[in-house]
């Protein structure tokens, strides 16, 4: 058990390595964990953001050098002010606080690095911003996409970054109920920039990822599970039955190449499913209460 955030944590990210953990929350603290260590019951780094923002999306970003025996590891933040902070890997156990970026009219959603090209891409405010950035830490702005009425909810890079996916919710108004709406609207093609499509789910969803292989999507439906669509074109394949008794956003993910989806719950409870078979694998529980982030590896 990792315990050290004194509020309710938002994000959670493995690196790449898959040996070292980030978390950020309400507290307004950035940790990283070292998983080789976890009877430390200690974060091997962690950092206050200024100004008291809340930390909303993560990702980690691993720049090769030119030579190839050097690089350069940046963790970078999203925050509720709508700024991304930047810190640089200095050795084996800390962290260095680089620069800071004002992006978005609102909190930042969601954050994804393509190392393939060296762009980052973040949403917030109804907004998709695509940035060049350097093996020393420093944003450029790439593309900015009109903001739009809809809430984005996450965002990927697709084909090794040659297309970026946008999944996008939207609130309608019906029997006196809140139905959402999945868009993954807004699928484009990175270079040169132009939209490659725009698909609209029927329906309501309380989250959605993008599969391992990039072929399927997950989309927890906040009344009988989680419905798998394949991509692209979004078609229907299944649903992975569980039991929800609150409507609220449950996160779903796959693992171990598409084989498995791990899905949260409000009861505290984490449930595995056989994507092939739409089987529920085991139920793993947690804690009485709703679950919050988690986040998987997968080796191809």
């Amino acid at each position: 058990t990792l315990d050290h955030h004194t509020r309710p944590i938002n994000v959670s990210k493995l690196s790449a390595d898959g040996l070292h953990l980030m978390s950020g929350g309400d507290d307004c603290k950035v940790c990283v964990w070292n998983l080789c260590d976890c009877g430390r019951n200690e974060p091997q780094w962690s950092a206050h953001i200024p100004d008291h923002s809340a930390v909303c999306s993560s990702t980690w970003a691993l720049f090769i050098g030119t030579s190839r025996d050097t690089a350069f590891l940046f963790l970078i933040i999203g925050c509720a002010d709508g700024l991304i902070h930047i810190y640089c890997q200095a050795d084996e156990s800390n962290y260095a606080f680089m620069t800071k970026v004002s992006t978005h009219s609102d909190m930042v959603e969601d954050l994804t690095f393509n190392p393939y090209h060296s762009h980052l891409a973040s949403i917030g405010g109804g907004q998709l911003i695509m940035w060049n950035i350097t093996s020393k830490g420093a944003l450029s702005q790439g593309v900015v996409v009109p903001p739009r009425d809809s809430t984005p909810q996450s965002v990927r890079f697709l084909e090794y970054g040659a297309s970026i996916i946008v999944l996008f919710l939207q609130s309608h108004e019906f029997a006196s109920k809140t139905c959402l709406t999945l868009f993954c609207r807004f699928v484009y093609n990175v270079e040169p920039w132009a939209m490659n499509g725009n698909y609209i789910l029927p329906t309501r969803i309380g989250h959605a990822a993008v599969g391992c292989t990039q072929r399927t999507v997950l989309v927890s439906n906040l009344s009988t599970g989680v419905d798998v669509y394949n991509f692209l074109p979004m078609k229907p394949i299944k649903v992975l039955h569980h039991l929800i008794c609150h409507n609220v956003s449950l996160l779903a993910v796959a693992a171990l190449s598409d084989a498995i989806a791990i899905v949260g719950s409000d009861d505290g409870t984490v449930h595995v499913f056989d994507q092939r078979t739409g089987s529920l694998v085991t139920t793993l529980h947690h804690s009485p209460s709703k679950l919050g982030t988690f986040n998987s590896l997968s080796y191809s």
